[in-house]
């Protein structure tokens, strides 16, 4: 997620401070960055995400 503020923040400087101007290819690079961000935060199939809660609900418990 760093990566995107980052690259927002140096974007922004280039355009406002040096007067560059934004073409398509740097757009192309953003967009990719972006979904690169998006694919680490998507689990893989096979590996379900439960919460602690569910965790420990799930257990058995402890004889008394």
């Amino acid at each position: 997620m760093s990566y995107v503020i980052t690259l927002t923040v140096f974007s922004a400087f280039v355009v406002l401070y040096l007067g560059e101007r934004i073409q398509w290819n740097h757009l192309a690079a953003f967009l990719c960055i972006i979904a690169a961000v998006a694919f680490t935060f998507v689990p893989t199939a096979g590996t379900a995400v439960q919460s602690p809660q569910l965790m420990r609900a799930e257990q058995p418990s402890e004889p008394k």
